[in-house]
This record gives C-alpha cells, sequence and structure tokens, in this order.
C-alpha cells in the first residue's frame, strides 16, 4: 500500500500539493521566541512571506515563487484543485504556520491538510519531529541553515541569496514531500486518523470563541498574587520558597532527625528532588509531619501560580492577535496513546476541574460567539467502564450498563455502611457524609484500575477537598490506603488478572520476535524491538527498544518501565481516545461543528435557536458507538451555555 491508497482509505483526494512558505524574521521576531507564537507572528505588521515552495504530485512539479508571485501561483491551484483547493490534499510540515499565512494573507482555505509533524506523532508521538531531525531518520537528503537570512527582507537580498533561498526552500518541500510518502503508509486506522489530523489542524484555524478580556485581565492579577500569600500563609517570602538553596535549607531543617532531603541525579551530580514529578517531591506531599507537607504544597503553589499566570497572558496576546477570537491550539497525538495534548503556551487540554477555582475559571474565557450557544458533553467514567469492559469484569459492566451508583455500591462494600447521592432533602451533616463516603467510592473507581498503589492512592486522596479533610485529620492514612487498593483488587479481580494477561503477552512477543499473542480482542506482535498492540479499533501502539533485563527480569521500552498496569492504562486511554475521535467526526458529519475537546468530552457550537435538538444529537452520537466497542456500556450528561464550562 503506497500513501495514494492511505489517502483513497481514508476518503482524501489522492492528488498532493506540498507547500512551504518562507518569511523574514529577525532577532526579536522570531517562532523561536516565546513572545512571538505561531498566532502573534503571522498576523504581526511586520510579517512578510519571502518565498513559497510547491509541489504537485499531478504533475510532478516543484517550484518556488518569489514573494510577488506568490499570489498568481495560488490563483493557478485554485483553478486546478477548485476554490479553496478541495481536490486535493495540502500537505506541510507544521501546518498551524503555513496554513494560518494561507488563510490570513491570501485568503485560501484548504478542505483537507496534512501536516507531517502529525503523522510523524502517530508514529513515535516523543519523538523530535523537526524537519531537520526526521530527514536524518528517514535517511533523506539534509535540512539546509537558513541562519544567514536573519534580519534580510526580500528586497534586501542579493540575487544569488534569492537563489539561495529557493534552493533551501525546495528542498525543505523536497524532503517533506518523501516524509508523507513513506510514513503515511504506516498510519494504521486512517479512515479516522487522518480526518482526526485535519480537524486538529482547521480547530486552530477556525476563530470560534470570543474571547473576554476583562475577566482574563482580572485572573491574571490575582494569580500573580498567589505565589506571594502561598509563602506568607507559612511565614516566608516567595523568593525563599522558589530559591533552591534557601528551600533546601528550610526542608532539611523542618525533616525530622536523621532524614536527608530527598534528592536526583542531575547533570552535575546529586540535585535535591523537588519538581513537581520527582518521587521524592511526592514524597514529601505525603509526609507524616505537617510543616513537611506544608513546605513542600508551598513549594509547589509557588512554582505553580506564574506558570499559572503567564498562561492566562499567552490567552491574551493570541486572541488579540486574532481579533478577539481564541484558537484552540492542540497537538494532534502529543501523548504515547495519540490523545491530544496542549500546545502553543496554553495548554487548552487541562483548564482545571478539580483544580483551584481561580484555575478552573480559565475555561469561562472562552465565549460562545454571537447568536450562537456551545453544548458540552460528557462520556461518564468513561475510562473505568472501559478497563471493566476489556478486562471482561462482567458484574461492573452489567453494574454500569444498568446505570447504577457504582461509586456509591462499591464504597458500602468497602466502609461498611450505607453510601448513596446525597438527596436534596438531606440534613447537611447527613449530606456531607453520604457525599464524603461516595467521593471514596470515586477514587477507587477512576484510579486503582491501573496499579495503583497506597502511597499513590494516598496522594490521588489529597486532590479530592472531602478526602483532603480525612487526610489533615488522620482518619485516612497508608494502612487504610493500603486495605481500599487490596479491597478494590478482590472485589474486581477480572482487572489485575487482566494486568498479568497483557504483561504475560508483551512480554513473549518482546523476548520471541515474530511471535503473536491476543488477549481478548487485543494483537501482541514485534518486529526486532518495536512491540506492536493492536487495539479493538483496528488502530497500532508501538513501542521502541523493548526489552527484558537479564538482571532483574523487568520489562522496558525506549521511555522506561512497563508493568501489567501500566499497559492496562495505555490500552484503555488509547480506546477512549478513538472514541472520541469517532465521536469528534460523527458529530461534524451532521454539521455540528465540535470546537473544543478534552479526553472525555467535547463541545459544539450552534445557533441559539437550534441549542435543544443538537444537545439531543449530540447525547444520541455520544451513546453510539463503533463496530469495535459493541457491548461496552456507555454514560454522557450535557449541558448548554454562553461560555465554556465543564
Amino acid at each position: 500500500m503506497d500513501y495514494k491508497d492511505v489517502l483513497k482509505k481514508a476518503g482524501f483526494p489522492t492528488d498532493i500539493v506540498v507547500i512551504d512558505f518562507e518569511a523574514y524574521w529577525d532577532q526579536e521576531y522570531s517562532l523561536s521566541k516565546k513572545d512571538w507564537p505561531t498566532v502573534r507572528y503571522v498576523t504581526s505588521d511586520k510579517f512578510e512571506a519571502t518565498g513559497l515552495g510547491m509541489y504537485q504530485s499531478r504533475v510532478d512539479l516543484l517550484v518556488f515563487a518569489k514573494p510577488n508571485h506568490i499570489e498568481p501561483q495560488l490563483v493557478h491551484l485554485r483553478q486546478l484543485y477548485g476554490p479553496n483547493l478541495k481536490n486535493c490534499v495540502v500537505v506541510m510540515q507544521n501546518a498551524f504556520f503555513d496554513a494560518l499565512i494561507l488563510h490570513e494573507h491570501y485568503d485560501v482555505k484548504p478542505k483537507y491538510i496534512l501536516d507531517t509533524k502529525q503523522i510523524a506523532s502517530f508514529l513515535e508521538a516523543r519523538n523530535s519531529h523537526r524537519l531537520k531531525d526526521m530527514a536524518e531518520e528517514y535517511g533523506l537528503k539534509p535540512k539546509g541553515d537558513i541562519k544567514w537570512s536573519k534580519g534580510l527582507h526580500w528586497d534586501d537580498m542579493s540575487e544569488e541569496q534569492r537563489n539561495i533561498l529557493g534552493v533551501y526552500c525546495n528542498n525543505d518541500v523536497d524532503i517533506t514531500t518523501k516524509l508523507l510518502q513513506k510514513m503515511l503508509p504506516l498510519i494504521t486506522n486512517p479512515e479516522l486518523e487522518l480526518p482526526l489530523m485535519n480537524h486538529t489542524t482547521q480547530l486552530f484555524l477556525q476563530k470560534n470563541f470570543k474571547f473576554d478580556f476583562l475577566l482574563a485581565m482580572k485572573l491574571k492579577r490575582e494569580m500573580e498574587k498567589q505565589a506571594d500569600e502561598v509563602a506568607e500563609e507559612i511565614g516566608y517570602t516567595r523568593k525563599i520558597i522558589s530559591g533552591n538553596i534557601t528551600f533546601l535549607a528550610l526542608m532539611q531543617e523542618a525533616l525530622p532527625s536523621g532524614e536527608q532531603v530527598p534528592m536526583k541525579f542531575g547533570k552535575k551530580g546529586q540535585i535535591p528532588a523537588f519538581a513537581k514529578d520527582d518521587e521524592g517531591m511526592k514524597a514529601l506531599l505525603i509526609h507524616p509531619d505537617d510543616e513537611v507537607r506544608k513546605l513542600a504544597e508551598a513549594r509547589q503553589a509557588v512554582k505553580s501560580w506564574p506558570l499559572h499566570a503567564k498562561r492566562v497572558h499567552n490567552m491574551i496576546q493570541q486572541s488579540k492577535a486574532s481579533d478577539g477570537y481564541f484558537r484552540v491550539p492542540l497537538k494532534y497525538a502529543g501523548a504515547h496513546t495519540i490523545r491530544w495534548s496542549g500546545c502553543g503556551g496554553v495548554n487548552a487540554q487541562n483548564f482545571g476541574t478539580k483544580a483551584d477555582p481561580l484555575i478552573n475559571q480559565v475555561r469561562n474565557l472562552l465565549l460562545a460567539d454571537e447568536g450562537k450557544v456551545l453544548v458540552t458533553a460528557d462520556s461518564g467514567a468513561i475510562e473505568a467502564r472501559g478497563c471493566a469492559w476489556i478486562a471482561g469484569q462482567d458484574d461492573l459492566v452489567e453494574a454500569f450498563a444498568e446505570g447504577r451508583d457504582v461509586y456509591s455500591e462499591f464504597a458500602t462494600k468497602l466502609l461498611g455502611r450505607p453510601v448513596h447521592k446525597p438527596k436534596d432533602y438531606d440534613p447537611e451533616p447527613v449530606a456531607k457524609m453520604l457525599k464524603t463516603g461516595r467521593d471514596f467510592g470515586k477514587v477507587y473507581i477512576l484510579a486503582a484500575q491501573y496499579g495503583m498503589g497506597a502511597k499513590r492512592n494516598y496522594v490521588y486522596m489529597r486532590s479530592t477537598p472531602s478526602l483532603a479533610e480525612k487526610i489533615k485529620t488522620g482518619e485516612i492514612d497508608l494502612s487504610f490506603c493500603k486495605r481500599g487498593i487490596k479491597f478494590y483488587r478482590q472485589t474486581y479481580p477480572m482487572i489485575p488478572k487482566f494486568w498479568g494477561d497483557v504483561e504475560k503477552a508483551f512480554r513473549v512477543v518482546t523476548k520471541y520476535s515474530g511471535q503473536v499473542r491476543t488477549v481478548g480482542p487485543l494483537v501482541f506482535y514485534s518486529k526486532s524491538s518495536m512491540v506492536f498492540l493492536r487495539l479493538p479499533s483496528g488502530r497500532e501502539l508501538r513501542y521502541p527498544h523493548c526489552t527484558i533485563r537479564r538482571i532483574d527480569n523487568s520489562l522496558k521500552w525506549k521511555y522506561g518501565h512497563l508493568w501489567g498496569g501500566s499497559i492496562t492504562e495505555n490500552i484503555v486511554q488509547s480506546m477512549c481516545r478513538d472514541l472520541l475521535g469517532f465521536w469528534i467526526l460523527e458529530c461534524e458529519k451532521a454539521e455540528m461543528r465540535v470546537v473544543i475537546h478534552v479526553h472525555d468530552d467535547l463541545s459544539v457550537m450552534v445557533p441559539k435557536a437550534d441549542a435543544e435538538v443538537c444537545q439531543g444529537k449530540v447525547e444520541d452520537i455520544m451513546l453510539h458507538k463503533p463496530a469495535w466497542a459493541e457491548g461496552l456500556p456507555l454514560a454522557v450528561e450535557s449541558h448548554t451555555g454562553d461560555r465554556y464550562e465543564k
């Protein structure tokens, strides 16, 4: 199968037009500067296209258009392929840049766009997707160097420099073309994936959300104050808490006699493990000593609040550059599971849900356009449902299918007392007790399915306010968490059995290349040291450089340790992502534009007059599933509003 077969399978035209813009840049005005994100750079008064490289597969022609020839070339392309090039696929390396130039400066809005960065990310999300690195990886001609052009407008260049620029640009186009031809046949389930790649780019290009600048400025000011207030609460300054040397001294003094500050290996030897994701910092956050915990919490807060304020600042700047609209930048296949991730300095995949109320308000900055309303639908407990379904935990699948309150049922068994959702008529103390009990059940149902241990369970509980109170009073400790984890595994034994089954299959194909193993609808096989895991949808996860270490029999891949629980997490999150992708495309087929989506929810923007009808359509779509997911119980909740809300 060559790249044209893949395009045809996805329902795309088989003619490709590969384009690459060259543009003026200087020391300050550059995409490499954080103050110049793509939107601001392309829409700036300083923007100047210095050339356009193009390859057309229909005539096998590669050309470079000088600035005054760009418009005539695009007119010619419109004549060949339709007004918005609807009869070809426009291919780019970094489509957010090149396609935005087409939109903003030439009023060309291609129907089908493929980005070789996105294709490469599908194949290995954590690899470098720079054209230079991909050219080297695939054995192509090296990418050239453009540093000499800094500060040079087209009119400033000599004829020789212009010719060098044209050769450089056409080489980029040639590399991009060859990368597409090599990588596209490796995409599994292209019927879903190619439209989703296109969707991701189009989402960025569209001006859907009006932006609330007044609320943004207020949030930014309040966030900037938070770091100082957190430090003052424990009697120190922000500078002392954020400084590595001063905080090290504080923490060492607070730790009980005989305990040392946790360390990790840095570039120049051992350094304190104070980063958010360091295991040492996680241990400090659950330390039995109250002063130690408060110091660790303050450190995280002092470090994180400026980042939240910076995100709001970035959203303000990008919306100013888009006429008061916020474009949604998502990174296709930003994670190994091919889930989307945030990018562009705003992380639109994490606007907060359980976080501080101030952080949660960030999503409220996004407003429906005039005369429109947002319909947001959430697929309830989709990972817990997916895990029970794929693992064959039939009693849990049945409970979900019957619409029972699974959280309360588990909590009732765990706590040995009746637990249910609070009723409106319950007295406040009773309602609080019931909610806390149900939160216990929710934590285990949603988090213990991937092999979480007692320590992680303890940290996870701290993120739930009602349970955090119990931790402070000592009612929840590590021994309680150990009992809860054990009880979960005894109650739902097919789930831990599934961890073992998938790990065993993974180990066999890692050890013996050419072997194939199945676990239910999952297929495991390997080629050399690359393990492939075929999902129920037909899409394949790729695990490069898999080995089994002789010294301890541990299972490793390019990016670290693997075991049955982590493999299960990959499988379930991948299935849920494939369902979300299916729903996104179904909504758009029904002419409801999806304007943002996060893991298990999506939002469409529709005319206010159609809100009720569209809300019903979205719910119907999200209760519908592809053939591969037969038997997976689904649930959906939805609401409408003028602002983006969870």
